[in-house]
C-alpha cells in the first residue's frame, strides 16, 4: 500500500476574512513528497468538495487549522472521510495555541502537532511507521 496524504486547508466560519496563501500546508506537502509519501493540498476556501479528496483516497488527512473558525469545516470534512485505516492529522497556529480545546474537539486517534515546524519534521520522522502504516483509525 502506498503513502497518500491529503492536506486540507479548511473553510473559514467567520465573518471576517483575510486571504492567505497556505503556505504551511505546502511547506508540509513538499516535506512528505521529498520522503517518499504522495501528497496534495486540497483548499476548501476555493471550493474544493470532500467527494473531490475521497476519490483521491488518502492513507492520511492533515488539517492545517489556522484560526477557531477553520474548526467548524475541519470536523464535518472529517466526519465526512472516516474510513477504517485512514488516519487524522492537525495541526496550525490554532492547534499550537489551543492544543487543549483541540484534543476536546477533534475526535480521540487525531494526532494533533503544535509547535514549530523543525517538531513537526521530528514528529513525522517518529511517527512514520506507527501513523501511516496503521492498520486501523485508532478513532
Amino acid at each position: 500500500m502506498s503513502l497518500r496524504c491529503a492536506i486540507v486547508v479548511p473553510r473559514y466560519d467567520g465573518e471576517a476574512f483575510e486571504w492567505q496563501e497556505p503556505l504551511g500546508a505546502e511547506a508540509i506537502c513538499g516535506f512528505l513528497r521529498k520522503n517518499g509519501v504522495e501528497c496534495r493540498v486540497f483548499d476548501r476556501r476555493l471550493c474544493v468538495n470532500t467527494e473531490e479528496i475521497s476519490a483521491y483516497d488518502p492513507t492520511a488527512v492533515g488539517f492545517s487549522v489556522m484560526s477557531e473558525q477553520n474548526v467548524p469545516d475541519a470536523l464535518r470534512v472529517l466526519q465526512t472521510l472516516l474510513k477504517p485505516g485512514r488516519r487524522f492529522f492537525a495541526g496550525g497556529l490554532w492547534v499550537t495555541q489551543e492544543t487543549i480545546r483541540a484534543g476536546a474537539l477533534f475526535p480521540a486517534g487525531t494526532l494533533l502537532i503544535s509547535g514549530r515546524w523543525r517538531e513537526c519534521r521530528a514528529c513525522f520522522c517518529a511517527e512514520r511507521k506507527s501513523f501511516f502504516r496503521s492498520a486501523s483509525y485508532a478513532g
